[in-house]
């Protein structure tokens, strides 16, 4: 049976309510300033503590479930010694197998039917809880989390950070660093305390291309021994590589700024328009390959088949298989000398070991990916549209057990349309075989 570990990894996502000492609040900074009532006070936080108590009791629910599901199994198990695991099986030098008798091919056969079964149930309730947290809880944190950084640069204290340091935790699991970033930085100003405080700052400020920024916290969390997040994102030569690669970055996209005549393609999906400007300067293949897809309505009604939070974005199966291809294979641009490095944003062609097997599959980038320098081509970035990349569904084609979550609908390209192009042809050059000549 499948039982789905989804809610098991998502508990530890779960808002700790814990109570926080209370600080004198800091002198008004004038008569007509804004002011806020305590977090812990306020309507925004009773309607989180509302969302938040619903969904304990979702992964309650799913808990029991999962006890009662191996309960009724065990029960049969033990009525059916013929169903136990290894039961008829043969042993080393022992003797042959008896065959089944009628009864335990029966009891076989129901137990299957009532695997299935379960299986459904939980598959059901794991869908009702995803549309929760994605409708309701997620919306409803992050609603709450904005509210807690306003009261907190309002009135810096204890109390306050404490609410939003938790709260920024929550919105860095569920993708959105930006935010992130922001709340760290403002909690640094104000000299808040916390242990997790730099490791958070870290991370979320590498996932947003401040390196220098990164580097600075990355170095203070190492000092008070707290790296969990921001090792999950980048180890500290990370740091440096990026931060040398980014500024020649720079000076390109200022070049190609004024050039202003870089093709451009619009993804129009189901949680908002992304805009995608082409290298076409350092990947004219990749590129000429991407654009001929687009135009002959490749990627029309496609899914965003597998995402891995704070890392990456993978779109371009059909099949939900990171080697579909459309029928032929590319040359690799990943390792030439004028080659764009992976920064957050950008759009990576798929190719095991830069062997030519670039096709159709691709990546977009959560954060910046030094491995993927020099092992895939970059070809591309997003210039418009990242608001939607936290919206896109967390689902993965390619995985069982906790992902995909079951019943998830992975969000889909509605259409892919080429805004502008330089005047010429674009077609792909296809990697000859032995099989096919082309």
């Amino acid at each position: 049976m499948r039982i789905c570990n989804t809610f098991l990894v998502l508990a530890t996502l779960c808002l700790a309510i814990a109570g926080c000492e209370k600080q004198p609040a800091a002198p008004a900074a004038a008569e007509k300033a804004e002011t806020f009532p305590e977090p812990k006070q306020s309507t925004e936080r009773t309607a989180f503590e509302k969302l938040a108590s619903k969904k304990k009791e979702y992964l309650t629910k799913q808990l029991d479930m999962a006890n009662a599901n191996r309960n009724e199994l065990g029960a049969i198990e033990q009525e059916n010694p013929g169903l136990e695991p290894g039961a008829g099986l043969p042993t080393e030098g022992g003797p042959p197998p008896t065959p089944p008798t009628d009864e335990v091919k029966a009891a076989r056969k129901e137990l299957g039917k009532l695997r299935r079964e379960q299986s459904k149930k939980m598959d059901d309730l794991t869908k009702e809880y995803v549309k929760f947290l994605d409708n309701e809880y997620t919306p409803g944190m992050l609603n709450y989390a904005e509210f807690c950084h306003k009261t907190f640069v309002a009135e810096p204290n204890k109390a306050n950070g404490g609410e939003l340091i938790k709260l920024a935790q929550l919105s860095y699991d569920n993708g959105n660093v930006d935010q992130v970033y922001q709340y760290c930085k403002d909690l640094v100003k104000h000299e808040f305390d916390s242990v997790i405080l730099y490791d958070l700052a870290a991370a979320a400020a590498f996932c947003t291309d401040r390196f220098d920024e990164g580097e600075e916290y990355f170095g203070k969390a190492v000092q008070r021994g707290s790296t969990t997040n921001v090792m999950l994102v980048a180890v500290k030569s990370d740091f440096s590589d990026a931060k040398n690669a980014w500024g020649k970055e720079q000076e390109r996209r200022t070049k190609e700024a004024a050039a202003d005549d870089l093709p451009r393609v619009k993804l129009e999906t189901e949680v908002g328009d992304i805009v995608v400007e082409l290298y076409e300067n350092e990947a004219p293949e990749t590129v000429a390959n991407y654009i001929s897809l687009v135009e002959s309505g490749y990627f029309d009604n496609t899914t965003f088949y597998s995402v891995i939070l704070k890392a990456s974005i993978a779109h371009g199966s059909k099949t939900g298989n990171d080697h579909d291809s459309p029928g032929y294979r590319i040359y690799s641009e990943a390792d030439k000398a004028d080659r764009r490095y992976p920064f957050r944003g950008t759009l990576t062609m798929f190719e095991p070991n830069k062997n030519n097997q670039g096709g159709s599959v691709y990546t977009i980038a959560l954060k910046t990916l030094p491995n993927f320098d020099g092992h895939y081509t970059t070809f591309g970035r997003i210039i418009e549209g990242f608001d939607a990349l936290p919206k896109i569904t967390k689902y993965n084609a390619r995985a069982s057990g906790d992902f995909p979550y079951s019943g998830m609908e992975p969000t889909k390209v509605i259409k892919a349309t080429v805004l502008r192009k330089r005047d010429h042809e674009y077609k792909p050059h296809k990697v000859e075989t032995t099989a096919t000549g082309s």
